[in-house]
């Protein structure tokens, strides 16, 4: 996905704060111009295979009423996502 922001100094503060929340799922190009209008362009890579099996394994645990702190589920999901991913080796 590709979009075209304002030409201001704001899509420095635009950019920093999408990092400073995880980022996004999907890729994303931000085009723009900085302060001195050049042009400028920020590639979020948007998340990994890895979080999203996690996130997937996540859910089925939450769904199977798995009995375990948030600490451990988050653990314990991304365990799941490592297997997945080693898996398709």
């Amino acid at each position: 996905m590709t979009t075209q922001a304002p030409q201001t100094a704001g899509i420095i503060e635009l950019a920093a704060s999408i990092q400073e929340r995880g980022g996004l799922l999907q890729p994303f190009i931000l085009h723009g111009k900085d302060p001195n209008g050049h042009d400028i362009q920020f590639i979020f890579e948007g998340m990994t295979m890895r979080q999203h099996y996690a996130g997937l394994a996540m859910q089925g645990l939450l769904a199977a009423d798995a009995m375990l702190s948030i600490e451990d589920l988050a653990i314990r999901a991304f365990e799941m996502a490592d297997a997945m991913l080693g898996a398709q080796k």
